[in-house]
């Protein structure tokens, strides 16, 4: 039976990078562990469930290292990428949704029993497109390990053929639905930057580290999406440093981002409503008495 073409099962696993890769998703669960115990924020908590479930992706893949015609570990390394994927696209839905409740003009401020609630002032359509994407990504997951399955179901041998031409299938509509979710992130930030923000897009760094996760993300899904739609044969399944430069290292370097290494409390503070104005009459121009009209 041919394997998956799915990446994270063709391509071989090696010891070393393996080895490297479980410590520093390890390192990456303990920094968002020390995160949740200091902010307790939502999206400290999916990125600390991503990086342990990826620790243990790597365990396995250093198990699988030494026993590479184990279809066993290629099912559960398989399982172990797909079913983890949709969290870290979901955390970086849910800092979407942070950072939309610092925007000035899309919160309001409600008083009760003494105590301040910011309420965010999206429109009905603009709400359910954000829960509509995320409620959507644990079943693109559910998909993958689905096909992931199919493709190494060995026990209808008559069948044999349709179920990896089915699990293929799934797999490739799963890795699209993804690659689309990652895309309408990326529209979104810009939509709600432009829509609901006083500063000009350009001088909000908020939203530059929100490009940057967004970014990384689409790296590893075009890879992954490009992987997926060569043929199996193709040279570059045999070269294993693809996978961990194109997999593995932009979800290090998201989990560095958000852990600490540029995002920080800064990014949910609200705007500056003095720092807007001044910005706003140094790149737009004033009128009257120098304040921009909102």
């Amino acid at each position: 039976m041919s394997p998956s073409p799915f990446v994270f099962i063709t391509s071989k696993p090696t010891l070393f990078p393996s080895i490297i890769f479980s410590i520093l998703f390890l390192l990456a669960s303990s920094l968002h562990l020390f995160r949740i115990i200091q902010t307790r924020r939502r999206v400290y908590k999916l990125l600390f469930i991503f990086s342990f479930l990826r620790t243990v992706l790597f365990i396995i893949r250093i198990a699988w290292s030494k026993n590479q015609d184990s279809f066993e570990l290629a099912i559960s390394s398989g399982i172990f990428t797909a079913g983890a994927f949709f969290i870290i696209i979901l955390a970086i839905y849910i800092l979407l949704e942070d950072w939309i409740l610092t925007l000035s003009n899309a919160i309001q401020i409600t008083d009760s029993n003494s105590n301040s609630q910011r309420r965010s002032k999206l429109t009905n359509y603009e709400h359910y497109t954000l829960k509509t994407a995320e409620c959507l990504l644990p079943a693109f997951s559910a998909l993958f390990v689905v096909g992931s399955i199919k493709e190494f179901n060995t026990d209808m041998s008559d069948e044999l053929d349709t179920s990896i031409e089915k699990g293929d299938t799934i797999i490739k509509f799963s890795m699209i639905s993804f690659l689309i979710s990652v895309s309408l992130y990326m529209l979104l930030v810009t939509y709600f930057a432009i829509k609901y923000s006083n500063i000009p897009i350009h001088k909000q760094l908020k939203v530059l580290v929100l490009y940057i996760v967004g970014a990384l993300l689409l790296i590893e899904l075009v890879y992954g999406t490009f992987m997926f739609f060569s043929p199996p044969t193709d040279k570059i399944n045999k070269y294993s440093w693809v996978f961990y430069l194109f997999e593995s290292l932009p979800e290090v370097l998201i989990l560095a981002i958000l852990g600490g290494v540029i995002l920080g409390e800064w990014f949910f503070e609200e705007e500056n409503i003095e720092l807007v104005d001044s910005i706003k009459t140094v790149s737009i121009g004033s009128i009257g008495n120098g304040n921009a009209s909102v």
